[in-house]
């Protein structure tokens, strides 16, 4: 009542970190983000709108009005720099109100607690442990990299606790491999082999 742009969104769950404790869907008040074509490498989209989301915004350069529709409307986005600075980018205040986290029943409340704490290095923070890759011949032995050798990479990975204080072994099942050649790209989920340990 009195407040168009106030919808409810499904569209969080894509990252298991910030959905940790959530129950239900989240109350979202605000405008829509458009980032260039040059910023979606370096963006991480958090949050999206639901198939009924629209949001319009107007390019003042060529003078017309677009529409963003449905999951393409970006509402929560983060950015993590090589220095490993964080950014959070919202457009929206009300989200991160008592007034929507008492209408989402709490749900609005452990979403922006998980947020914060990415951003603040106290979720999701990384580091790389171990790594070797090798290339091997057909009987599975240490070779050269000639043309169309096979290639066999191996990682560990920890993650920081901050309750313990320490850094204990990163367990997920979206470790991508990601190797890039002048025209080639190889892009293939790891096996998990062990705790924090990807092959």
């Amino acid at each position: 009542k009195g407040t168009p742009n106030l919808f409810w969104t499904p569209n969080y769950k894509e990252f298991p970190m910030l959905a940790d404790g959530v129950k239900g869907d989240l109350l979202y008040n605000g405008i829509g983000l458009t980032f260039t074509h040059y910023e979606t490498d370096q963006i991480t989209v958090f949050l999206r709108g639901n198939t009924h989301t629209a949001s319009l915004y107007y390019d003042e350069i060529t003078g017309k009005h677009f529409n963003n529709l449905g999951k393409n409307v970006v509402l929560v986005a983060g950015i993590q720099g090589i220095n490993n600075a964080r950014i959070l980018v919202a457009g929206s205040l009300d989200m991160f109100s008592d007034e929507l986290f008492s209408k989402s029943r709490g749900a609005n409340r452990a979403y922006v607690q998980n947020l914060v704490e990415w951003m603040s290095h106290r979720r999701g923070f990384l580091r790389l442990k171990n790594n070797k890759g090798t290339c091997v011949d057909s009987k599975m032995q240490e070779s050269e990299c000639p043309v169309k050798s096979k290639f066999i990479y191996d990682i560990e990975i920890d993650e920081w606790n901050y309750l313990q204080n320490q850094w204990v072994p990163y367990n997920a099942d979206d470790v991508y491999f990601q190797l890039k050649f002048m025209d080639t790209k190889i892009n293939k989920r790891m096996e998990r082999v062990s705790d924090g340990k990807y092959h």
